[in-house]
Formats: C-alpha cells, sequence, structure tokens
C-alpha cells in the first residue's frame, strides 16, 4: 500500500515551504517505525486468531518470522513486512498455511514410536510422522484451508490508509513556519 499526500506552497515563501516539508519528513520518520511494528502485531494477531490447532510444538515460528524493515529509498522510504528469503528460512510452510493445499505428498512412514496413525490423532498435529521406506503408507486426504493472512493483513491496512492520509494532512497544518525567511 503507498500513501501518498499532496501539499501546497500557498501563501509560503520556498524557504518557508522547504522548512514545512522538513519538518512533517521527520515527523513522519520517527512514526515509520511504529507503523512497521503495528503492522507486523496485526499479522501474527491473525495468524494466532485463525489457527486451527492448539499451540505449536515449534514455539510459533510462522508468526515469529514475520518482521519489518524499512529500506530508504532516496526521495522515499518503503516500509516492509515479511520478507519471502527469510519467512522460507524461518517458516518454509508458510505458503502453504497461507495460500492451502496438500502437504505433504503421499508418503511412506511413521508415527512417534513406529506405530501406524492414530485415528483420535488425526488433525491434532501432536505426533511426528518420519518418513521411512519401512512403514505405513499415508496419503493425505484432506487439504490445508488456506488461511489467508497476507490478504487479511493487506484488507486490514487499506483501511488505514485514509487515516496515515488524514493524519499527514493534519501533522502539515500543525507546523508553524518561522517568520519570513
Amino acid at each position: 500500500m503507498l500513501t501518498k499526500i499532496v501539499i501546497k506552497s500557498k501563501g509560503l515563501t520556498p524557504k518557508q515551504f522547504q522548512f514545512k516539508v522538513d519538518a512533517l519528513i521527520k515527523t513522519i520518520d520517527g512514526s515509520l517505525p511504529t507503523m512497521g511494528s503495528s503492522t507486523v502485531d496485526g499479522m501474527r494477531g491473525i495468524i494466532e486468531q485463525e489457527r486451527k490447532r492448539g499451540p505449536s510444538r515449534s514455539g510459533n515460528r510462522l508468526a515469529k518470522s514475520i518482521n519489518h524493515y524499512i529500506e530508504d529509498m532516496g526521495i522515499y522510504k518503503l516500509v516492509g513486512v515479511g520478507k519471502i528469503a527469510e519467512m522460507d528460512s524461518k517458516a518454509p510452510y508458510w505458503s502453504i498455511v497461507n495460500y492451502g493445499g496438500i502437504v505433504p505428498s503421499s508418503a511412506v512412514g511413521f508415527f512417534g514410536e513406529g506405530n501406524p496413525p492414530d485415528s483420535s490423532l488425526i488433525g491434532k498435529g501432536t505426533e511426528p510422522f518420519y518418513t521411512n521406506k519401512y512403514g505405513f503408507f499415508m496419503q493425505p486426504k484432506v487439504p490445508i484451508r488456506a488461511m489467508n493472512f497476507i490478504e487479511s493483513t493487506v484488507n486490514k491496512l487499506s483501511r488505514f490508509g485514509y487515516y496515515w492520509s488524514n493524519k499527514m494532512r493534519e501533522i502539515w497544518r500543525s507546523i508553524e513556519p518561522p517568520p519570513d525567511i
């Protein structure tokens, strides 16, 4: 989501206008980390809320793999959330959780201590599966339901685009220009 505002120099000298622009940029730069961390918190909250199974054994790697970063692109700054390369290394299953699908594919192996699958534990995620050529044939039949945590966060953020545009206009109006320079 890109937010931009149009500011006018109406009634200002070029130096007064420059002063106000510098003050606006400094104020916005100060709030970028807050914007990024609140977005990350929101996305992590969506993941927690949509989780179908109980707390994970992995310590919630998916939510922890999502971080924010700020890149200075010269004329503008980018606040990003969730670098794909970082998510791929910390939680390689993030894509299947977000978009849904069947994972893993059919495999031969065993659960826990070499036992056949326990039907009372299906879908609970409590018994680790080990692939092995001497085991039981497993064929997943129920696809993982898409969580759409990325899309949910984007939809949530689009509502805040108007908020930030109005907030920047409000900041612009509140900055008093110095007397004629």
